[in-house]
């Protein structure tokens, strides 16, 4: 085993975060990280002086994006099977905020946001990845989903991340797109004493809010007579508020509509709903990751990971919503050939003004020890991990209502609205009128509750797992290793739910005085409101600030979601309205329970083998992994009378346990063959497979006694499985200068679709009773096949100071079909989240002092629901995001930096079924990040 000190590892960026509630925010942290920059005794940040028992080593390392590239290319020209990575100094460098960004960058991969940051991936168009830490399953806070919310986690933890692409036999399955390995530091990566911090303040520009944030790195090896030691301790805190402005419309089919000049047979689609919301969010992240790595012996190493991370996020949203049951003539009606109303005058016109405020605390901790003992001839490894996330969830839904204007009052009829959603037309927005005036909404007068509701959940998910590794090493042939191996393993999933009925809905009678202060200040637009730059978009026009003042509802009054739930004696002191007279007391929503217990054994075989086929040499593995899982899922079975989950009234409850048990035969083969010096090719091939959500295998069971239908999930569902190959050509012009070209094809044999069962249920008050029952099955297949092209260089061969600048350019080209079709067009559906096409291009420029990068990140139009709004398909149009990141070397050891995200202010634009008929724009705008960081 080699004990040679590891190069030092670069000193990742750390994600951003603000805080409102700060002042001058920016003067304190070049203070604090002034205090920081004296308080360090003098050393070099390029250089260290290592002294050892057997002598003295130097180790001379040069860092920047040269280095981080150059570590990166290592990786991928090294491995055994097809991988791409990026490392901690990569992380560090792009203009990236987290891991999910960080990993945007990769060929093949495609990311989701929320409030503008990335929090979930797709590798080639799947989301079914595996997500692993230090090769041990990560598990996330959410007992519905089997993946993590990336930004839960600190990138500044991590040395590298790593895009497996084709699995080997020694490897867990759970992967149809790729294994996603996050690689924390360790001791032993460094030659010695490393003290790494940094301080960082982010500008919000839609919140105009600054706040900090910080990280500190330690890592320390020592030899204490027992051995070399070593401990690392990663600390990091991050406060930020974010913000959204959302503006949506749902279409569907009016057929009691009528358009001059359109026959009646034909049907008209119209906006049943236009909303303009306001989203606010705070968010607190601190976490930490220790690693106590120790050789006893020459031949034994051991390692003990462990981390902690904790996120509490609070939302508060408000919406000012115009629904309509559009019957009889529309006036001034303009339509497309599809028969999209894209403008006109619709009566009559309910409005409302929702709220929802949202506490939720997210922690995901986890544990591993592991031991390698290495002789001549063999080696044996073991691990044991324990790892956990919990989600506790606190809502508050609130609505509100336009008395004069709603439907509870018969005696004033509704309101009209005049909209358009094309911005040709004169008419712009969209007007709420009384007659022929619009109405003054400014008077909070007219405001009452309509219904207020609270909800709180609870997610408990966990994972226990144990392995036992041994290789051994032969000299036959071409075989250099055979390797086998077994994994037990166990995963739980929990989900309570309980308070989701109404406290109260208002039935009539005069509105709740809510003593909300008039405001005068006059009208405003929806420009005003952050959507300036969108004037297609149909909007509605508030008072001022009219989304500030309410605040969620429940924000501008400053009481939280939690506070409500656990104290309901607040809902009386807030809006007057006695907790002994609401109509319905907070209950168990018996279908939001699921407890999901998954049992794993898995067992492989491997070899390894090495030589030269005829004069190409090549290296190659060949294994097979067979795993068996056995499910057994527990949920309740309840029926109800009318639309209220939780009504008392002729409910009936019964436990209701399914579950199977399957098994599944996974080879894999890979091959790497150097057909020159320079260039390589990689073969791949394997089985694989990944297990559906626990939410879909939850066997609750809603019935709707009257209707005789209901909803359940499927705990027999069987494991989405794929057949994959892969072949990629890699040409390394130099240690960090390459140029690649890769074909992927992966087969999948069935996806998981939405059907209706007819089934007979013994009902204790009807007997036997045939009820339609809505759950989910394993349809049919699909394809996903594609190209993926990558290309870095510096521009060496220009004359300085120019020989800094460099290039990385990347492409995917994905293809997929499924067995869905367009509802309109009849075309074939591709998967969910799958641009055709996505591109990264990122220019750079280093010298000894400055370092700079502008990355462009591209994907085009993708489909984001099947099922989307009144189930019709919901697209995301194509989307560009421009990003930039630049630092100066003050010294050797203190690095100021900048960075600016979204500098395009790029936005999220969709639509539903056809592009005439937009749906959805989002936005969050842009950030600003300026930091200090130093190295001891």
């Amino acid at each position: 085993m080699n004990h040679s000190p590891a190069r030092k590892p670069v000193p990742d960026n750390m994600p951003q975060g603000s805080n409102h509630r700060r002042h001058h925010v920016l003067q304190r942290v070049l203070v604090l990280c002034s205090g920081l920059f004296f308080a360090m005794p003098d050393a070099r940040i390029f250089a260290q002086d290592v002294n050892q028992e057997e002598g003295s080593l130097e180790e001379v390392v040069v860092y920047g994006i040269r280095e981080s590239i150059q570590r990166a290319v290592e990786t991928k020209r090294n491995a055994d099977q097809v991988k791409d990575a990026v490392t901690a100094e990569d992380i560090g460098k792009l203009p990236d905020q987290n891991l999910a960004e960080a990993l945007q960058r990769i060929t093949g991969v495609q990311i989701g946001r929320d409030f503008g940051e990335g929090n979930s991936i797709q590798v080639r168009g799947l989301p079914q990845n595996r997500i692993e830490l230090n090769g041990q399953t990560l598990v996330g806070s959410s007992a519905d989903s089997r993946g993590i919310q990336f930004n839960d986690l600190a990138p500044d933890t991590f040395r590298s991340l790593e895009v497996i692409k084709s699995p080997m036999a020694d490897q867990t399955e759970g992967a149809l797109g790729a294994t996603i390995n996050l690689i924390s530091r360790r001791p032993f990566d460094s030659a010695g004493r490393v003290l790494s911090g940094r301080l960082a303040v982010e500008h919000n520009e839609d919140q105009d809010t600054e706040s900090p944030n910080g990280s500190l790195f330690f890592s320390d090896r020592w030899n204490a007579g027992e051995g070399e030691m070593g401990v690392t301790v990663a600390l990091n805190y991050s406060d930020k508020d974010t913000r959204r402005d959302t503006s949506e419309a749902r279409w569907y089919v009016n057929r009691n509509l009528r358009v001059s000049g359109v026959p009646a047979s034909e049907q008209i689609y119209v906006p049943q709903q236009l909303r303009e919301q306001y989203w606010a969010r705070e968010q607190e992240r601190y976490g930490i990751n220790s690693v106590f790595q120790w050789h006893p012996t020459d031949s034994l190493e051991i390692i003990v990971d462990g981390n902690y991370n904790r996120f509490d996020i609070g939302t508060v949203s408000q919406v000012f919503l115009a629904r309509g049951n559009q019957a009889g003539p529309v006036e001034d009606a303009v339509l497309t050939d599809d028969n999209t109303l894209l403008s006109g005058l619709l009566l009559p016109t309910q409005l409302y003004i929702p709220g929802w405020d949202q506490r939720s605390d997210r922690t995901t901790w986890g544990l591993s020890a592991a031991f390698t003992l290495e002789q001549e001839k063999w080696e044996l490894s073991g691990n044991f991990s324990k790892s956990g996330g919990e989600n506790i969830i606190d809502n508050i839904f609130f609505n509100l209502d336009q008395g004069p204007f709603s439907n509870r009052n018969s005696a004033n009829p509704n309101p009209r609205l005049r909209y358009t959603v094309n911005s040709d037309i004169p008419t712009s927005g969209l007007a709420v009128l009384r007659g022929d005036t619009e109405l003054d909404l400014t008077d909070r007068s007219t405001y009452g509750i309509q219904s207020l509701r609270v909800q709180h959940r609870e997610h408990d998910s966990g994972n226990l797992e144990a392995r036992l590794d041994f290789d051994f090493h032969v000299d036959f042939r071409h075989i250099t290793t055979l390797e086998a191996g077994i994994r037990v393993a166990e995963r739980t999933a929990k989900r309570d739910l309980t308070g989701s009925n109404n406290i109260f809905r208002f039935r009539g009678g005069a509105p709740l005085n809510l003593h909300f202060d008039a405001d005068d200040s006059g009208r405003t637009t929806a420009n005003e409101l952050g959507l300036s730059s969108h004037p297609e978009v149909p909007t509605i026009s508030p008072p001022s600030n009219f989304l500030d003042d309410f605040g969620g509802g429940v924000g501008s009054i400053s009481v939280d979601a939690s506070g409500f739930y656990n104290n309901p004696a607040l809902i009386q002191e807030v809006f007057g309205v006695d907790r002994t007279d609401f109509s319905n007391p907070p209950t168990t929503d018996i279908v939001g329970f699921h407890d999901i217990t998954e049992d794993t054994v898995a067992a492989y075989l491997k070899a390894n083998f090495e030589g030269d086929w005829g004069r190409f040499p090549y290296r190659a593995n060949v294994g097979v992994r067979y795993v068996n899982t056995d499910i057994v899922a527990n949920g309740k079975q309840v029926g109800q009378s009318g639309n209220n989950p939780n009504a008392e009234l002729n409910r009936t409850v019964t436990p209701i346990e399914g579950g199977r048990d399957y098994n599944d035969l996974l080879p894999s083969g890979n091959i790497r063959m150097i057909l020159r010096d320079d260039l390589y090719l990689r073969l791949a091939a394997a089985r694989v497979m990944s297990r559906p959500n626990p939410t879909s295998l939850s066997p609750g069971t809603r019935l709707n006694v009257g209707s005789d239908t209901g909803s359940r999930g499927n705990p027999e569902l069987e494991p989405f499985r794929a057949t994959q190959y892969d072949i990629s050509l890699e040409w390394y012009l130099s240690e960090t200068d390459f140029v690649s070209f890769a074909l992927f094809y992966k087969d999948v044999e069935s996806f998981i679709s939405s059907v209706v069962v007819t089934e007979v249920i013994s009902d204790p008050t009807r007997g036997d009773t045939l009820y339609n029952i809505t759950t989910s099955e394993n349809g049919q297949g699909g394809k996903v096949k594609g190209v993926e092209f990558g290309f870095s260089k510096f521009l060496d061969f220009l004359p300085a100071p120019f020989d800094g600048f460099g290039v990385s350019v990347n492409y995917t080209y994905a293809d997929s079909e499924t067995p869905n079709n367009h509802p309109v067009t009849g075309s074939v559906l591709p998967l969910e989240d799958l641009s055709e096409n996505s591109y990264n291009l990122v220019g750079f420029y280093e010298n000894d002092k400055i370092s700079a990068r502008l990355a462009w990140n591209w994907r085009s139009e993708f489909l984001d629901q099947t099922s989307g709004l009144n189930n019709q398909p919901l697209f995301e149009e194509d989307r560009g995001q421009l990003d930039f990141s630049a630092s100066y070397a003050i010294t050797q050891k203190v690095k100021l930096n900048f960075e600016a995200i979204n500098l395009n202010d790029s936005y999220i634009e969709r639509y539903s079924s056809l592009s005439e008929r937009l749906a959805y724009v989002s936005t969050s705008g842009r950030r600003f990040v300026l930091s200090v960081s130093a190295r001891l």
